[in-house]
C-alpha cells in the first residue's frame, strides 16, 4: 500500500540572489570542444565521433579517465578521453551486430566502470511493435578493446515492453539493471483484467554481469515512459524513484529500495503534485543521496494542480515524508532536471525555454536543499539539444551535454568558496531587503553578533541548541565583523553547531549605511536580535535574550 500525503511546495525565491551582483556566481571551466559540422571520409560516409553521436552518456573511472557511450547508425560505441573531453580515442563498436537501439533524452545507453576496470553497458533494443523492447547488456574486461556477446536481461520471453532501463553499481560492486516492464499488462489482458500502465522490474548481478538473478518485480502500475532515478542506499542496496500511476490517473512519484535478495520492500509516495493525466509525460525524475542512507534529494517535473514545473524536495525513508520542498522553475518549457551531491554542494541542472531559445540552467545549494544560489545560465541554443546529465568524480561535478550547436560538452561546474555554508557570505546595505523578501510569509529569527562580544556567545549557544532540536528552524545570522576575518567567525559558529546556518558578515568598509539599512534606531549594541512574524513585522531586542523570549518566539514559528 502506498501512503498518500498532502505535500505542497512553497515557492522558493533564491535566498542567495544578492550575490549575483557581487560576482559570486557559479563559474564554468569549459572544455575546448565546440559545435562543428560532422566530418565525412573520402567517399562521403560520416566519421564516427562522440561529437556527432546520439544520446551520449558519460562516466569516469578511478584514474579520472572519461568514458562516453553513444549511438550511431544502429550501433553502440564507446570512446575515452584523458583530457576531459578535449579529445577522444577512436570509438569502439560495442554490439557485434547492428540492432535497433532506442535513444532519446529519457532512454539512452548507459555506461559504468567497475573498481577492477570492467566496462559495463546497457541499453534498450527496440523490437518491431510500437512500445516494445528488450533490455540489453554487455561488458568489456579488456579496457574497451572488445566486448562480450550482448545479452538480454529480461527473462520472460514475451514480445512486449521492456524499456527505460537504469544501470547502477553499488559500493559492494553489485550491479543492478532496473526497467519499465509490461509483462503483467499482457497477463492481465489474457485474463480480461484492467491494468494501468506498466511495472517496475530489476535484476542484479554479484559478479559484474557474468551472471544475473531472476527478474524481480518492485511495483505494479508505473508510468510507461519516464526514466527511473537510482541512488546508493548503503553498500549493496539501491533507492529507486519513478513516476507512478495512482488512483484517478494521478501520475506522481513513488520511491522504494531494491536489494540483492529480491526481497519485496514497501513502496511509498514521494511526491504529491496531483497531476491527473492519461498520457505519457516523458519526464523522469532525478535523485541523489546524502550522508544519511535514509535521506535522498529529488528533483522532478510536474504539471499537477498542487505543483508545476521543476520541483525539489528531500525524502526521508525513516519519516516517510518529503521536506525542504521548493519550486525551482515554473516557466513553461522547464524540464528534465539532474542532481549531484558532492563536497557539501548539491548541484541541480535543467533545461528551460525563454520563448525563443533553449536554456541550460544550474543552481547549487550549500545547506542540503534549504536554500539555493541564483540560477546560472550555462548555455543557450536555438538548435536541437539533449538533456543535461551530471557526472561526479572525487570532489568535482561535471556537466555532460550535447547539442547540435555546441557539440558535446564535458564541463567542470564549480563555485566561489564564499558561497559555502562553511564560509561567511557578504552582507551589504542591500542584503536585508532580499532576506526579508525570501522569508516573506513565514516568521524567522535574525541575530547580529561579533567575535569580540562575549554576551553574543551566550546567545549563539542558545540558538545552537534551538537549531539542534529543530534543524529546519528559520534563522539568519549576521556578523558585524569584516568578511575579511570570516575564518574566525566560522570557527566560533562551528563551536555552537551553527556551521550550516546561512550566515553573513559585513562586506563594506563604511558600516554606517549597513547599520542604517538594518534599523535606523539601532546604534550598534550587541547582541541584537529581531523576531520577524509571518507579515514581515518585527520586534527588536538588544542584549542577551532570555530563554523565555526565545521559547515564546519558537512556539509561534513551530505552531502547526
Amino acid at each position: 500500500m502506498i501512503k498518500n500525503r498532502n505535500l505542497k511546495l512553497r515557492k522558493l525565491p533564491s535566498l542567495y540572489s544578492i550575490f549575483a551582483a557581487a560576482g559570486l556566481a557559479i563559474l564554468i571551466f569549459a572544455n575546448l570542444a565546440s559545435g562543428k559540422p560532422c566530418a565525412s571520409d573520402s567517399i562521403g560516409n560520416p566519421v564516427i565521433t562522440v561529437e556527432c553521436g546520439k544520446a551520449p552518456s558519460a562516466t569516469m573511472d578511478s584514474s579520472g579517465r572519461l568514458w562516453v557511450t553513444f549511438v550511431h547508425d544502429n550501433n553502440v560505441y564507446i570512446a575515452h578521453s584523458d583530457t576531459l573531453g578535449r579529445s577522444f580515442s577512436d570509438p569502439v563498436q560495442v554490439n557485434h551486430q547492428q540492432e535497433s537501439i532506442e535513444f532519446n533524452g529519457e532512454n539512452r545507453p548507459k555506461i559504468l566502470i567497475a573498481d577492477d576496470g570492467t566496462i559495463l553497458l546497457s541499453w534498450t533494443l527496440k523490437t518491431s511493435n510500437r512500445f516494445t523492447g528488450e533490455i540489453r547488456f554487455t561488458r568489456s574486461r579488456s579496457g574497451g578493446k572488445k566486448f562480450e556477446p550482448v545479452r538480454t536481461i529480461n527473462d520472460d520471453n514475451l514480445f512486449t515492453g521492456h524499456r527505460f532501463e537504469s544501470l547502477f553499481l553499488t559500493e559492494s560492486q553489485h550491479l543492478y539493471v532496473t526497467w519499465i516492464d509490461k509483462r503483467d499488462l499482457e497477463t492481465s489482458k489474457m485474463s480480461n483484467i484492467a491494468y494501468s500502465g506498466a511495472a517496475i522490474y530489476y535484476a542484479v548481478s554479484d559478479d559484474l554481469g557474468a551472471s544475473w538473478s531472476p527478474n524481480y518485480r518492485v511495483a505494479h502500475n508505473s508510468c510507461e515512459c519516464c526514466r527511473i532515478a537510482t541512488a546508493s542506499r548503503g553498500e549493496s542496496d539501491v533507492a529507486i524513484l519513478w513516476r507512478h500511476i495512482f488512483e484517478d490517473s494521478i501520475r506522481d512519484h513513488a520511491i522504494s529500495t531494491i536489494n540483492p535478495s529480491g526481497k519485496q520492500i514497501p513502496i511509498d509516495r514521494a511526491t504529491v503534485d496531483n497531476w491527473q493525466i492519461n498520457a505519457c509525460p516523458h519526464h523522469g525524475p532525478a535523485m541523489t543521496g546524502t550522508s544519511n542512507d535514509d535521506e535522498f534529494h529529488m528533483a522532478w517535473f510536474s504539471n499537477g494542480t498542487s505543483n508545476q514545473g521543476i520541483n525539489y524536495a528531500k525524502y526521508s525513508f525513516n519519516e516517510q515524508v518529503s521536506y525542504n520542498k521548493a519550486q525551482i522553475d515554473a516557466r513553461p518549457g522547464a524540464g528534465h532536471p539532474d542532481l549531484a551531491n558532492i563536497a557539501g554542494a548539491l548541484h541541480l541542472v535543467w533545461k528551460g525555454f525563454d520563448g525563443e531559445r533553449t536554456e541550460l540552467l544550474h543552481q547549487v545549494s550549500y545547506d542540503g536543499g534549504a536554500n539555493w544560489t541564483p540560477r546560472r545560465l550555462l548555455y543557450t541554443t536555438t538548435e536541437n539539444s539533449d538533456y543535461p546529465l551530471l557526472v561526479s568524480f572525487k570532489k568535482k561535478v561535471y556537466l555532460s551535454w550535447h547539442s547540435d550547436e555546441h557539440g558535446y560538452r564535458f564541463d567542470e561546474l564549480t563555485s566561489d568558496p564564499t558561497l559555502s555554508p562553511h564560509k561567511i557570505l557578504p552582507f551589504t546595505s542591500k542584503t536585508l531587503s532580499t532576506i526579508r523578501a525570501n522569508f516573506k510569509g513565514k516568521p524567522f529569527l535574525m541575530n547580529l553578533w561579533s567575535v569580540d562580544c562575549a554576551p553574543c556567545r551566550i546567545e549563539l549557544e542558545m540558538i545552537g541548541k534551538l537549531k539542534a532540536k529543530h534543524p529546519n528552524f528559520p534563522i539568519a545570522i549576521i556578523s558585524t565583523d569584516s568578511i575579511k576575518n570570516y575564518e574566525t567567525s566560522r570557527e566560533i559558529l562551528e563551536d555552537y553547531g551553527l556551521e550550516n546556518v546561512t550566515t553573513w558578515a559585513f562586506a563594506e568598509s563604511f558600516v554606517e549605511p549597513i547599520r542604517h539599512s538594518i534599523d535606523n534606531t539601532w546604534f550598534g549594541e550587541l547582541p541584537r536580535t529581531y523576531f520577524y512574524n509571518d507579515q514581515n513585522q518585527r520586534e527588536a531586542h538588544s542584549g542577551v535574550l532570555t530563554q523565555e523570549q526565545l521559547d515564546r518566539f519558537s512556539k509561534l514559528v513551530l505552531a502547526p
